[in-house]
């Protein structure tokens, strides 16, 4: 099956870079263990019955779930980022830019400076919010909830507008190779897809109604079922079509997965990626791989790749994407074991 995603957070054209705050801070200031304390499977009920919570003891004129969006040119990008922030109080001594995390860890092992990536995305909103109301200073406040225990500790510190703008620079100085590797890859991308030719000399009887019937589906925003004979070449029938929209820019496609539960076709799929790659396609692909075949000595919380595992993984990203192709279970693994980060969590990185 091959899905197809269309451009969202991290879409770029030409020099323009579209990310929310939260992928930006996380990018830059992750550090430390794989932590999933703030990533468990209910985490996101948990976190929205918290969050609703607390905002419902707001007073009349605080604002909650307010969007900031920012314009701004850094290294020769025009970024525009966006958030939505967790709640703006309006207190006689000044604005309050509120943050809330909820954690399933204890609450005493959360210090003031323990989470540096909770500071620097509410930091953002506040640069955001003071340009936007000519404010000089403003208050920066993490609250943490524990989600079975209901208790809260809060950290909060006053910020002058010039600190708040110094900060978000650094950031973006951080960020900016990423961003332009991302831009010069997708530009290649593009290009590529436009010059693409079948990579056969001829079409298999009714093969060339199936890419048709893709095109199609693809340009008209629909679903596709296909059922077809074995040796008609489904698959090349359904990536081509799909490569090839890549090339509409103004189409905005981003992304295709093609989803197989055998690792027969899972092999197909690449072989028919290279092929295309040495017809001059330049694209990225990346294999995903169940956990336990990617992690299979994986039977603790940590272990010496998810030990430090954020401390690393901004190189083993960038390292990869600089130097490889087709990143299939091999490649990832092989990467992984150099920078040692974790491989399972490492390859939906490189997904996104």
């Amino acid at each position: 099956m091959i899905v197809i995603l269309r451009a969202g957070w991290g879409m770029f054209m030409a020099a323009a870079y579209h990310i929310s705050i939260r992928h930006l801070v996380e990018y830059v200031y992750r550090s430390g263990n794989l932590d999933r304390r703030f990533r468990t499977s209910g985490s996101m009920i948990e976190g929205t019955r918290i969050h609703q919570a607390i905002q419902a003891n707001y007073q009349n004129d605080d604002e909650k779930e307010v969007p900031l969006n920012l314009l701004k040119e850094y290294g020769q990008i025009s970024y525009e980022i966006e958030g939505r922030c967790d709640g703006i109080l309006h207190r006689p001594e000044g604005t309050v830019i509120e943050e809330i995390k909820s954690t399933s860890g204890s609450l005493d092992a959360i210090k003031e400076n323990t989470y540096p990536v909770h500071w620097a995305q509410a930091m953002c909103y506040g640069y955001i919010y003071c340009l936007n109301e000519n404010l000089k200073n403003i208050y920066i406040q993490l609250t943490y909830v524990q989600v079975v225990s209901n208790q809260m500790k809060t950290f909060r510190k006053t910020v002058s507008f010039d600190e708040l703008e110094q900060f978000l620079d650094k950031i973006l100085e951080d960020f900016t190779p990423f961003a332009a590797l991302q831009i010069k890859l997708r530009k290649e991308k593009v290009e590529s897809a436009v010059q693409i030719k079948f990579p056969f000399n001829e079409y298999r009887k009714g093969q060339r109604k199936l890419i048709g019937a893709a095109w199609k589906t693809i340009t008209e925003e629909k679903n596709l079922y296909g059922l077809a004979p074995t040796g008609i070449g489904k698959t090349i029938s359904f990536l081509f079509p799909s490569i090839k929209k890549l090339g509409e820019t103004d189409n905005q496609l981003e992304r295709i997965f093609y989803l197989t539960a055998k690792t027969i076709t899972r092999q197909v799929a690449e072989d028919t990626l290279k092929t295309l790659i040495v017809e001059g396609l330049r694209v990225k692909a990346v294999t995903l791989t169940a956990k336990d075949k990617m992690c299979p000595d994986c039977t603790t919380e940590q272990c010496i790749y998810g030990e430090g595992h954020f401390d690393r993984i901004n190189a083993a990203i960038l390292d990869i994407l600089e130097h490889e192709t087709l990143m299939d279970r091999e490649t990832i693994l092989k990467y992984a074991h150099c920078h040692r980060v974790c491989p399972f969590e490492y390859s939906i990185e490189l997904a996104y």
